[in-house]
């Protein structure tokens, strides 16, 4: 069993109910059609989901206000930025539209203090935005997240099998260690590009490495 480095506040509780949202605005081409298939994995293989369909949103810009506050996990599908010249412009930008999104959610009715968030970020990822979460006024106590962009075989592998394994271990509460062993467990699919943040605080898991703080 993997020792968390410091103190966690609380689980989360359970059981796992999921909400499924696409910021990408279709940029790529392919993205609305993988998160429809990481979403249909889920549902197939017993997951609970808050809706039939994921919610599409035009990029970080949209408002999202269908959110159904029964969520105790959310998956966002997103972009890092469209990588202008500048990428210090990039970062500033994105991680701006990262925590008005945020703020979109929180209005919507989710409990963000009792949710696990996961981004599956597709491309031009930095860590700004697994901050702007874990540290805003109300933040996430749990994020999994990729430290480099996620390919869409990676995404499509990774995901589905991450909630699949997560159902019979979040009947009434959704642990923090269960999250970082199965992340652990699962990071060949995804290219060893997961982490997990817990109230802020950074587990870098890697293949070869294994568990590091950050």
């Amino acid at each position: 069993m993997i020792a968390i480095p410091f103190d966690v506040s609380s689980d989360l509780e359970g059981p796992l109910r999921l909400c499924v949202i696409d910021a990408t605005g279709k940029v790529k081409g392919w993205e609305h059609d993988t998160t429809r298939k990481i979403m249909t994995a889920c549902q197939q293989a017993g997951v609970a989901t808050t809706d039939s369909e994921p919610i599409f949103v035009e990029g970080l810009d949209g408002i999202v206000s269908n959110v159904d506050a029964s969520a105790t996990a959310v998956l966002i599908v997103t972009h890092g930025g469209r990588e202008p010249e500048d990428p210090n412009t990039a970062r500033h930008l994105w991680t701006g539209k990262l925590k008005q999104f945020w703020e979109y959610l929180r209005t919507s009715g989710l409990d963000l203090n009792n949710c696990l968030v996961v981004l599956c970020v597709c491309s031009a990822f930095n860590d700004d935005m697994v901050n702007a979460l874990c540290n805003s006024e109300v933040g996430a106590d749990i994020v999994v997240a990729p430290d480099t962009p996620i390919s869409r075989d990676e995404a499509e592998m990774f995901f589905p099998e991450f909630f699949k394994k997560l159902k019979p271990l979040a009947t009434g509460k959704i642990m923090p260690q269960i999250v970082i062993e199965l992340v652990e467990e699962l990071n060949p699919l995804a290219g060893g590009r997961m982490h997990v943040a817990l109230a802020g605080q950074y587990l870098k898991l890697s293949v070869a490495d294994g568990l590091k703080g950050k």
